[in-house]
């Protein structure tokens, strides 16, 4: 991956094509943090930003917001990476990217979830649910359900918890992804 991203970014400096050299930031930005290396995933997505800003390429800014919330996310900067994922939802709302909407949404109800503001957090899912239904995303609706119910779980809301958890497990039997299905199993049994 290293090796193609390097390559696309010297075919974007020959062609001299802004918008493809910020694919290639973000998409070294993107290796990097997937390594773990967090110093070197915010400097090639700030670079990848800086870009996109100068050519007004609002989807560009948006994944490079939601990415740099990421990285914020992951070495423990909650301000940040709320800070990051507003402006990426702010750039989604401004493309209509409905897609982009909901998965900035789930990642502000994820980082309020992390911040034991339970009440915000099932106000981001609800949210991102009507988006995500909005596309017909049947693994983003089906993750809102499975959040809103554990959320509620915590509050012991068990009736309403096993209506959303239910709900969840519905969809991911249809989409039959094993993972996820074991994940909404887990919530229900934690439950009862």
């Amino acid at each position: 991956s290293y090796k193609y991203a390097k390559v696309c970014e010297q075919e974007a400096l020959k062609s001299n094509s802004i918008k493809h050299l910020a694919k290639s930031y973000n998409l070294l930005g993107v290796i990097f943090y997937k390594q773990g290396n967090y110093t070197k995933a915010l400097q090639f997505q700030k670079k990848s930003l800086q870009l996109n800003k100068s050519i007004n390429h609002e989807f560009g800014i948006a994944i490079n917001h939601a990415n740099m919330g990421n990285i914020y996310n992951d070495i423990n900067s909650p301000k940040l990476a709320e800070l990051s994922y507003l402006q990426s939802l702010h750039s989604s709302n401004k493309t209509g990217n409905t897609l982009q909407i909901a998965r900035c949404l789930i990642n502000i109800g994820t980082l309020k979830y992390n911040q034991k503001q339970l009440q915000a957090a099932i106000k981001q899912f609800e949210e991102a649910l009507k988006y995500a239904a909005i596309i017909s995303n049947h693994e983003l609706i089906a993750s809102c359900y499975n959040n809103i119910g554990t959320i509620m779980t915590e509050q012991n809301q068990t009736d309403s918890a096993l209506m959303y958890l239910e709900e969840g497990l519905k969809i991911r039997q249809l989409i039959d992804n094993k993972l996820e299905l074991a994940d909404s199993y887990n919530n229900i049994a934690l439950v009862y």
